[in-house]
This record gives C-alpha cells, structure tokens and sequence, in this order.
C-alpha cells in the first residue's frame, strides 16, 4: 500500500508519496533516479493517472535520508518524467515533512534539508498550531545554458529563445512573437511539442552536461502584460 498527502501550493496539486515506495538498489540520489527511471515508469503513472490521480496532479517521492545532514530524498515524479526535483514538489514535501514533526520542535519554524540528484536543497517551513502556514524555497541559481538564440522551426521559420537549466531544462519564447495568446492552451500544445523537438535536434541537453536532468525541454511561454509585469505559462514537451 501506498501512503500520500496531496498539497496545494501556488495553484498547484503535489501528492507527496512517503511510504510504499519503489524498493531502490541504489543509496546515491543521481543513481537512484537513473534507477526510477529504468524500472519504475509504471509507478508514476500510478501515483498521476487515473484512477488514482487525474489531470491536476503531479507527484514526488519522498525516502529517507541517504545521507548524513539531510532530513529526506526526494524525487519529481511528474505527469511527464522523473526528474531530479522542482520548487513547488520541494516544498509541498518539505510541508509534509515540517508536519509530522511539528510536535517534536519548540520552535514556529525551521530549515528542512531535501537531497536530490542535483545535490542538497533548503526549504524554510513557518507554522501555526501545528499547521505549515508558509514555505520558502531557497533556490539554487538557474544556469542560463544558452541566451536570445534562433531556433528553426520548420522550414524556414526561426524564433528567438533562450534556454535555462532550473532543475529542469526550459525552453524561454515569447509566446506574443509567436502570434499565440497565454490564454489558448491548445494552441500553445502543440507549440510546446513542436518546440521541444527542433530544440533538442539543434541543441541537445548532453551537450550542456545535463545527463541527471529530463530529457527534453519543457518550455516556459511568456508574455509582458504590463512594464515590468510578465505572465507566464510553462508545457511539458509532450503537450
């Protein structure tokens, strides 16, 4: 049996899996997501898809600590891939974590450290009567990989993108250059598929030495509402 607490954070529904946990061989965070990813793929889908999940939720998996000065491992175990983290997953296992051990500490907060395959990450949990109240993710410094390129998208079409490693590769556009509003999700799938697969011809991830992250890009589309005001609306690369 499988235990799990659903958290809503940032418009976003995490189901945190705590216990009846694939069996892992490996001790090392990077090698135990290679492992998921070899053996476990009916798993992910069991914790996401229906009858168990639906199309709002996105999973991670929350083991002990495999190492000293950690207080668990966690890895995304989303609608589209495992992948070694992401900052709403971070936290909503953080929250989890933070409330099962409430009763144990004196104080209103404290400093949750989650290993992952890109290394240790910080999660400050604040609460009130026993109850997680806020969570702040210290994020590690996203990597810009490549800035304002052209990507060709058929053939003879370029646009302008940037592509950034935040744990996750993304794919940057513009999605007001593209013609397509934020607010037209079909539209912006079947942009994201198409995207994601000429940036991965033309700049493939390995070469940037993202071999522990996901294989494709996902791809962020914004657009400028306002001076110094963007929204923003993120695709996995299979739509």
């Amino acid at each position: 049996m499988t235990m799990a607490t659903d958290v809503e954070l940032a418009g976003d529904v995490l189901r945190v899996a705590t216990s009846g946990l694939p069996d892992l061989a490996m001790c090392n965070a990077h090698e135990a997501l290679t492992e998921l990813r070899a053996k476990y793929e009916p798993f992910r889908d069991f914790l996401n898809l229906p009858p168990n999940g639906n199309h709002l939720i996105n999973s991670c998996l929350l083991y002990p600590p495999f190492e000293q000065g950690a207080d668990g491992t966690l890895f995304l175990a989303s609608r589209f891939a495992y992948a070694p983290y992401a900052g709403t997953a971070l936290m909503a296992a953080a929250a989890v974590l933070g409330e099962m051990q409430t009763s144990e500490l004196a104080n209103d907060h404290c400093l949750v450290q989650l290993l992952t395959a890109r290394g240790l990450m910080s999660v400050e949990l604040n609460w009130t009567d026993k109850a997680v109240t806020h969570a702040k993710w210290f994020t590690t410094p996203p990597r810009v990989l490549v800035s304002h390129a052209e990507l060709l998208l058929f053939a003879s079409t370029t646009v302008p993108i940037s592509l950034v490693d935040a744990g996750l590769p993304y794919l940057v556009v513009d999605a007001g250059k593209m013609g397509i509003p934020l607010s037209d999700h079909s539209r912006l799938s079947k942009a994201a598929i198409d995207l994601s697969t000429a940036c991965a011809e033309q700049f493939p991830l390995h070469q940037f030495g993202n071999a522990e992250s996901y294989d494709n890009y996902l791809v962020m589309f914004s657009s400028e509402v306002a001076k110094n005001h963007i929204k923003t609306v993120w695709v996995s690369d299979k739509g």
